[in-house]
């Protein structure tokens, strides 16, 4: 099965150790991951070296693309912070990744 993960806010992630695999949930492992998009208060966790790497290890292991919404980055002023390898997207990526994969896991609150 193909999933497309949306993680919307981290906060409680914060308050635990910062890792990936407890993040996304052992159900989710197990599949194919196409595509992690960051969206909302999220994308500040990019912001952070420590985090950026735990994230991108992550996703060179598995062969996953990383997305950041550009409109969450904007009105956060973070733009100019995100590591040019993470690709800065419009929320269209996110409806493509919802209607191409068999589930979508969503993390956090908005």
């Amino acid at each position: 099965m193909k999933i497309f993960v949306c993680i919307n806010d981290l906060i409680e992630a914060n308050n635990r150790s910062y890792d990936v695999k407890e993040i996304l949930g052992k159900e989710s492992l197990n599949h194919s991951i196409s595509g992690i998009f960051f969206y909302s208060n999220s994308v500040v966790d990019l912001t952070v070296k420590r985090k950026l790497k735990v994230w991108k290890d992550f996703a060179n292991k598995r062969d996953v693309p990383l997305y950041v919404c550009i409109n969450s980055l904007s009105s956060r002023k973070l733009s100019h912070k995100i590591d040019p390898t993470i690709n800065i997207v419009g929320l269209g990526k996110l409806v493509e990744g919802v209607v191409s994969n068999e589930k979508t896991l969503v993390i956090g609150k908005l």
